[in-house]
């Protein structure tokens, strides 16, 4: 693992994922498993120390109640923002729920002020530069390859300010089209599934990528390693999933 906040994320996503397969493995063993396993996926993001990995299990819920189109599930969302209310306003010394609350403060937090401050001086940089500095020109690996540059000396902090300030405006917007593609074309697979466990895998797949979007405004996921590699495993699993279910396939035909 490459940092105490890849290692929360992982954990959020695993959590996620685990009590994801509950909707279609529903084995009193299955529960026993998934469950278990979900549960301390979440302990473990908890005590990883990165707030980042909180948004990961909020917005893959809140995907999963849009791709299940049942209108009970919207119920839930409500519910659970009055939770999110509550938990951000009520005084308490635990620790791990201040770390909770300084998410909904994080304006005040002094690390997200210097960010915003380096954001609001990158942009005019990026708008200049449609293809943006190359890949390595920033960060870690621009002060190993191109010490004495702007560039170098410029932390991104964040995915996607890297992705806009190597590959330009032109590259993150091939970077989000991917991000967009992916989850229309999952939503479109998930929905002509059948098979239940099929669709709970699927599901779990597509749900942690709206979650790694928003992550990637303030940390960097896709881009660094073991998330580098799982993400487009993933992606891959995804595009495939429709292989194995007789309604996918057979729909696919009827459009061919």
């Amino acid at each position: 693992i490459g940092s105490p906040a890849q290692f929360g994320m992982l954990m959020g996503f695993g959590g996620s994922v685990s009590f994801m397969l509950l909707t279609g493995y529903k084995r009193w063993y299955h529960f026993l498993i998934f469950g278990t396993m979900g549960v301390l996926f979440i302990v473990a993001m908890l005590y990883s120390g990165t707030r980042s990995a909180f948004i990961i299990p909020g917005i893959f819920y809140f995907t999963w109640v849009i791709l299940s189109k049942q209108k009970r599930m919207y119920a839930s969302i409500a519910v659970a923002v009055l939770g999110l209310i509550v938990l951000a306003n009520i005084e308490t010394s635990n620790y791990q729920i201040q770390r909770v609350q300084s998410i909904f403060n994080a304006t005040e937090d002094a690390s997200y002020q210097v960010r915003a401050r380096n954001r609001a001086m990158i942009a005019p940089w990026i708008l200049m530069h449609p293809i943006g500095g190359g890949l390595g020109s920033t960060g870690v690996w621009g002060m190993r390859f191109s010490p004495h540059t702007f560039l170098a000396h410029f932390p991104p902090d964040s995915g996607l300010v890297r992705v806009a300030v190597e590959l330009g405006w032109i590259g993150l917007i091939i970077f989000l089209g991917v991000y967009f593609t992916s989850i229309v074309k999952g939503f479109k697979l998930y929905w002509q599934m059948k098979d239940p466990q099929l669709k709970a895998i699927l599901a779990s797949i597509l749900c942690a990528i709206p979650a790694f979007l928003m992550v990637e405004w303030g940390q960097e996921v896709v881009g660094v390693y073991p998330i580098s590699l799982l993400f487009w495993m993933l992606l891959a699993i995804m595009f495939k999933s429709g292989a194995f279910d007789p309604a996918t396939k057979s729909a696919n035909q009827k459009t061919s």
